[in-house]
């Protein structure tokens, strides 16, 4: 009695190892994953093997004559889809014949879904069909609503300039998207002939806005690209490409360079130096004096200065005449006037009354010289935008 019951419970251990060493193994989605509900329903793959004793099962190999699986989708605890599941190389499926089995779904609204895997195997050993069910656990994931963008301009199928501003509208199902989400960045991506870039997009509300500065001549595909995060997860949206075609450079930069030749003309260039014309008066005569002009006159020698408002009075070799300044007791052979000074030669006086600053007139090629700091400054950023305009031109043109 004791060993049939032994027996019974050996058996009954062995049956039960054989059905635990059958599994459905789910790849994807992943257990509490996000997918983006943007303008319309996403597309999940779903993914799942049969495996016994951790090697993966594939129909028509070995005692495997068929293999069928399909998911079933639940919504709070009800059935709301049955998917089939293939391993053609259709339908997403990666590689026919290799065991993993996968299908595309569209869930039919936002909302918590649930989703398992049932395998369906028939087996023939020795002539004999077995036919056999299992079960992957639950896998739960969300479909979650996010805001998108709608490309508005350049429309489909235009021609624009190499440089020129994308803009779109950040909708959230078909109303725009006001709300304040720190996670959220957009950008601009831009694809052409071997050619790929990505631009910033700046928000003002529900408004997307990017420059866009295309290298060359020909057509361009322009998709904006919403990113958020939910639940640590990264999720974005893409719009609908836009296809365009670059016809003309901008003339921006050439437009810059002209520009700021202009400014380089109109600052001020550097002045030529003051010189001073002088007025000098000695007993009741008047003599003008032009900068570095000397005068010999009543046995005195008058040397202008060009540069600052004094006159040297010297002595003629010879003459019996010295100066004296008032209130200086010495006598000297050379005084220095500044205007308004005055000395005596013997007994006539000499006052310097008047010093009259000139200026010459520049040249007008000078006008042309960076003579001053802004000058060189505006000259040489219209000299760069005028070489980087032109190497646009060179690579537009190719």
């Amino acid at each position: 009695m004791r060993v049939g019951i032994i027996g019974a419970a050996l058996l009954g251990t062995l049956a039960v190892c054989s059905a635990q060493e059958w599994r459905v193994v789910v790849h994807a989605p992943s257990a509490q994953s996000l997918h983006s509900w943007a303008q319309d329903a996403p597309t999940i793959q779903l993914q799942a093997a049969l495996q016994r004793a951790g090697v993966t099962v594939i129909s028509g190999r070995g005692e495997t004559a068929q293999l069928f699986l399909t998911a079933q989708v639940y919504e709070n605890g009800a059935l709301v889809d049955r998917v089939t599941m293939w391993d053609d190389g259709t339908h997403g499926d990666a590689q026919a014949s290799d065991g993993t089995y996968t299908a595309l779904y569209r869930p039919p609204r936002p909302a918590n879904y649930r989703v398992r895997i049932r395998a369906q195997v028939e087996l023939q050993d020795a002539g004999k069909t077995t036919k056999r069910e299992f079960w992957s656990d639950f896998v739960p994931f969300e479909a979650v609503v996010i805001p998108y963008a709608r490309l508005t301009q350049p429309e489909p199928g235009s021609t624009i300039p190499a440089r020129t501003t994308a803009r779109a509208r950040l909708l959230l199902g078909e109303s725009p998207y006001l709300g304040q989400d720190p996670t959220l960045t957009a950008l601009l991506r831009i694809e052409g002939d071997n050619w790929r870039q990505e631009v910033p997009m700046r928000r003002s509300e529900s408004l997307l806005t990017a420059s866009v500065e295309l290298p060359k001549r020909g057509a361009y595909r322009l998709t904006a690209i919403v990113r958020v995060v939910r639940n640590g997860q990264a999720l974005q949206s893409q719009s609908e490409v836009v296809q365009v075609e670059a016809t003309t450079l901008s003339y921006f930069w050439l437009y810059v360079a002209i520009g700021l030749t202009l400014v380089y003309l109109l600052l001020p260039m550097r002045q030529p130096p003051l010189r001073y014309r002088h007025t000098i008066r000695i007993a009741n005569e008047t003599h003008f004096l032009e900068p570095e002009q000397n005068l010999s006159i009543r046995g005195l020698e008058l040397r202008a200065s060009a540069e600052k408002p004094e006159v040297v009075v010297r002595v003629a070799p010879g003459s019996p005449v010295a100066l004296r300044k008032p209130g200086e007791p010495l006598r000297q052979n050379e005084a220095t006037l500044q205007e308004g000074e005055q000395c005596l030669a013997g007994s006539e006086t000499i006052r310097y009354e008047r010093a009259e600053p000139t200026r010459a007139n520049a040249p007008l090629w000078s006008r042309l010289m960076p003579t001053t700091l802004p000058r060189r400054i505006t000259l040489l950023c219209a000299l760069g935008a005028l070489v980087y305009w032109w190497r646009l031109w060179q690579q537009f043109t190719q």
